[in-house]
């Protein structure tokens, strides 16, 4: 399976919490000013440019706890996207809504 594996980083990849629990597979934007949109955009226009099969677009403050490429290749067998969201102040409730559960909005 020939991923790309892609993270934006205002800073310096050595300080997120991505590369320090994952520093081989993920390439990053360092110091990065632009929107996330448009950086995303490039990875993509790389990543088929360069005839990868599957591409992972990741913030750079999760942590990859285990060996994700089994689990990605089983996932994409079934569906063209897979997502993951996340939040550190999610309270399950009535609607089930993401950005309401997280208080982003």
């Amino acid at each position: 399976m020939k991923t790309f594996y892609f993270s934006a980083t205002k800073g310096s990849k050595k300080d997120t919490l991505l590369y320090k629990t994952d520093p081989i597979r993920f390439f990053f934007k360092e110091n990065n000013t632009q929107a996330i949109a448009k950086v995303y955009n490039r990875a993509i226009d790389f990543a088929i440019e360069n005839d990868f099969e599957y591409m992972v677009l990741a913030h750079d403050d999760i942590i990859i706890e285990s060996d994700i490429e089994d689990r990605l290749e089983e996932l994409f067998d079934t569906y063209d996207m897979v997502g993951v969201a996340g939040g550190n102040n999610c309270k399950l409730q009535e609607p089930a809504l993401w950005h309401l559960m997280c208080g982003v909005w």
